[in-house]
This record gives structure tokens, C-alpha cells and sequence, in this order.
């Protein structure tokens, strides 16, 4: 697997445990335990947060970019 490919899987697994609420458990027995922020945290940094926002908009996955500034939102009220 390419770096890109790593990266790739990494952004996609924080999403699903920080959005989709996926256990992060599961994702890392299904073989490919990276994240981008630390799933061990209960609420991820805000860093970590805005660095997933610039990868989505690089990827034009503006979905994506909203469901985090909804998260963002809802986690400073």
C-alpha cells in the first residue's frame, strides 16, 4: 500500500469514529488501525479536527466539511 493510500485510510477511519460514530476497536482488528487523531481521546483536538477539514476540502468533499464544522459546533455549545 502507498503512503497516499495510508493517509487515505487514516482520515477515513477518524471520520467514521468521530461522525459516524464507528467503534474504533473494530476498526483497527479490520487490519488497517490508523487515525489521524488519537481514538483513544474522548473528544479529538481541535487540530486534528481542522486538519481533516483541509483534507476534505482538498478532496472537494464538502459533506464531509460540513458534517465536521457541525461536529465542531456542537462539541464548543
Amino acid at each position: 500500500m502507498t503512503k497516499e493510500e495510508w493517509i487515505d485510510i487514516a482520515f477515513e477511519n477518524s471520520y467514521k469514529v468521530i461522525i459516524l460514530d464507528y467503534d474504533s476497536e473494530e476498526l483497527m482488528d479490520e487490519g488497517t488501525p490508523v487515525f489521524v487523531h488519537n481514538p483513544a481521546r474522548r473528544l479529538p483536538k481541535m487540530e486534528d479536527l481542522e486538519s481533516m477539514i483541509d483534507y476534505y476540502k482538498l478532496k472537494e468533499d464538502y459533506i464531509r466539511c460540513q458534517a465536521l464544522h457541525n461536529y465542531i459546533k456542537e462539541i464548543l455549545e
